[in-house]
């Protein structure tokens, strides 16, 4: 592992690591010898975090007295790697590669491309493609597509004949809201 190691440590812990670097708990760095570190961390404890590299910064061994036990590096040790890539690449403002949001995502995308990927999923999901026609249709077609809306629904709610009065208003409530 190099000093690009986000992908071999799991986001949650990631972030963890980010923090405490980002908000100075990181006490002390000690290069015992060359390439190789002693970094004391405050969290609930101060903990000591070792960790080897080789001539090309490469992460060839590391270990914490931190009680984790949940996988292969805990936070004190994503913070000593996030602080080792700081002082050796010079890499101040690291960036957790986590998950995305998807308004982040779709955000980003090219006008054509969100029409393409709306389109299919209307075309998919037919609930989906009826609503966007009746909440963007123009002035002059919401008479004729509430009409329509409004035929779909008692045709759909219709039992023995009849539609069930607490049954009327439910979908024209969201619309309401």
């Amino acid at each position: 592992m190099n000093l690009s190691f986000e992908a071999g440590i799991d986001d949650i812990i990631l972030e963890r690591g980010l923090d405490y670097f980002q908000n100075g708990r990181i006490e002390k760095v000690d290069e015992q010898e060359q390439n190789h570190y002693t970094i004391w961390i405050a969290g609930t404890s101060e903990y000591t975090v070792h960790v080897n590299l080789d001539a090309a910064n490469e992460i060839v061994d590391s270990e914490c007295d931190c009680p984790y036990d949940q996988g292969d590096y805990c936070k004190h040790q994503a913070a000593a790697f996030y602080m080792l890539r700081s002082k050796k690449i010079g890499d101040k403002h690291p960036a957790v590669h986590r998950q995305r949001d998807i308004k982040d995502i779709l955000g980003e995308l090219p006008k054509d491309e969100l029409i393409h990927i709306i389109s299919a999923i209307a075309d998919q999901h037919e609930e989906i493609k009826k609503e966007l026609l009746f909440l963007y249709a123009p002035e002059e077609d919401l008479t004729a597509s509430s009409r329509k809306v409004i035929r779909e629904f008692i045709n759909r709610e219709k039992r023995r004949g009849f539609i069930e009065w607490n049954r009327l208003m439910m979908p024209f409530k969201a619309h309401l809201l």
